[in-house]
């Protein structure tokens, strides 16, 4: 999907033909071939007015009719066109005008010979159809137009074959309605695949900046999720951390405590019981509990009035450590259940 590049109102550079023309939400390719059509019907009112006089001169009068009222009829489809803005019935318009006019100097010069084979011109319409109504509408248009050649062709054998204009002419108009219809034709068709071709650059490129975007949409989910990862992970590596500190502090003082025991006199029950406490904290290495400061405040107190009660030296200085190891009261009983 191309990328849309519709605007409110046409750009400030935009001349005052197109400002006229354009409405809001056309975008830079609808703008640029309402401006070409346009322009080519602009062209066509002084083209039809020197047809029509260049006929007049030849002495067809009533066949110079023809194209003067078609310039007559697109100067005022432009002006309506100005006022009222409606482009779709503009282009309508001018489509039926394109159609009818090569048809109607067929017939009234002849047919196919006497006219230079004019009804080419008929098949403008066609294009016009695919270029801004889409292959659908053109295929009605083409069915018409095939509809109007075997109609001349079926008229053809009661017309009047000669009019006033010199067999010169008749040749030059042949040779002038084959190579400008033609031609116009390829200019048509030429700028038709080049827009698309363009169309198809700016899909592309339009395409390369949307992988780029959805590139870059999974690189930051990425860098969120491994954020993420690494704070889920930080959180219990600090707990761990946190633990091991502990776990350090609480060996500390209870070597610092057997140094101390050592040096003083204290009943054997506090030493078996300070000699046990030792080695099952360095055994178990109990995790720290998850009180918040006041159950931890309460629980040390705890444990630092049992250890009181057993004669544990410096107990306010151990309580501490045991308590952030998870161990309460009920949990130091069960260590000390073993000893006599």
């Amino acid at each position: 999907m191309i990328p849309d590049r519709a605007s409110a109102e046409p750009p400030e550079h935009a001349g005052w033909i197109e400002r006229r023309l354009c409405v809001p939400g056309d975008n830079e390719e609808t703008r640029h071939r309402k401006v070409q059509f346009v322009f080519a019907a602009v062209l066509v009112v002084p083209a039809g007015l020197l047809w029509g006089a260049l006929y007049f001169a030849y002495g067809e009068r009533a066949v110079a009719a023809i194209p003067v009222a078609y310039s007559v009829l697109t100067f005022a489809d432009l002006l309506l066109l100005f006022r009222l803005r409606r482009f779709e019935l503009f282009r309508w318009t001018q489509q039926v005008l394109m159609f009818m006019l090569p048809f109607a100097l067929q017939l009234a010069l002849g047919g196919f010979v006497g006219s230079s084979l004019v009804i080419l011109w008929s098949f403008i319409a066609v294009l016009m159809a695919l270029l801004f109504g889409g292959a659908r509408e053109a295929r009605w248009w083409l069915a018409a137009y095939v509809a109007a050649v075997l109609a001349a062709a079926w008229l053809q054998p009661g017309l009047a074959i000669a009019n006033r204009l010199p067999h010169r002419i008749v040749l030059a108009f042949f040779a002038a309605n084959a190579v400008v219809v033609m031609a116009i034709a390829f200019v048509v068709l030429y700028a038709f695949v080049t827009d698309r071709r363009k169309l198809r650059e700016l899909e592309v490129a339009y395409l390369g900046q949307e992988m780029m975007l959805r590139q870059s949409e999974k690189l930051a989910t990425l860098g969120t999720l491994a954020a993420g990862v690494a704070h889920e992970l930080n959180n219990p590596a600090a707990a761990a951390r946190r633990a091991a500190e502990q776990l350090r502090e609480a060996f500390e003082r209870l070597e610092e405590a057997h140094r101390r025991l050592d040096a003083a006199a204290v009943p054997v029950e506090g030493r078996e019981l300070l000699a046990t406490l030792d080695r099952e904290a360095r055994e178990r290495a109990v995790l720290p509990s998850d009180l918040d400061a006041l159950g931890r405040s309460d629980r040390e107190a705890a444990v630092e009035e049992w250890l009181e009660e057993r004669g544990v030296p410096e107990a306010w200085e151990l309580a501490p450590s045991l308590a952030g190891q998870g161990l309460d009261p009920a949990g130091l009983d069960r260590l000390a259940a073993p000893l006599p």
